[in-house]
């Protein structure tokens, strides 16, 4: 894939995490259950111990979380799925079902979770690309989006436009928490199936 990419880290997080998440759910369903919050995360629970076990490549294999994960302690993709998606299913899936619930259509209501995410998640993408400071301005961005009512609020759409005219003008781009929406959508979708 990097070479396909020139070298760009482009969706490595969200392909490995959807792929342990569709892996969950076909286990659990294997099993005969259907896929919930907890029967995800139970079938998530299986592979934790080899998580924990992989080593973090180093030097030039390293991909960009892994370095983020040495220099600034964020635990990335791969410590989402050691602790079992703690950032899905604890904040990102609980916003956006409670915004479906008050009525916001489907954009507003990922976008709802996606600002949660914004807020709360050391994204290693932001990291990499603009150290802690940019992490800091984009998470009190987000907070104060969802401070000032999130999408529920007149004005939403220009909060969230400055949020991201400061992130171009920062050149950062929160990807990590791109792809932790993914998960959550996701979730949704396998806990709202037949």
């Amino acid at each position: 894939m990097l070479a396909a990419t020139d070298g760009v880290n482009t969706h490595r997080g969200a392909i490995f995490s959807l792929g342990l998440l569709a892996a969950a759910a076909g286990h659990a369903c294997g099993d005969g259950h259907h896929a919930t919050a907890s029967t995800l995360r139970q079938a998530l629970g299986i592979w934790r111990r080899d998580l924990c076990a992989a080593a973090f490549p180093v030097g030039t294999d390293a991909s960009h979380g892994s370095w983020v994960a040495q220099a600034y302690g964020a635990s990335g993709a791969r410590g989402e799925a050691k602790d079992g998606f703690p950032s899905v299913f604890e904040c990102a899936l609980p916003a956006l079902q409670d915004a479906i619930a008050r009525g916001a259509d489907t954009r507003a209501a990922r976008l709802h979770a996606l600002f949660v995410l914004l807020a709360c998640v050391d994204d290693t993408n932001v990291l990499y690309r603009g150290g802690r400071e940019a992490l800091t301005i984009l998470q009190h961005g987000a907070a104060e989006v969802l401070a000032a009512g999130s999408v529920f609020a007149p004005g939403w759409s220009r909060r969230a436009n400055a949020l991201h005219r400061r992130c171009c003008a920062l050149r950062i781009s929160p990807g990590g928490c791109a792809d932790l929406l993914c998960a959550t959508l996701f979730v949704h979708e396998v806990q709202s199936g037949p």
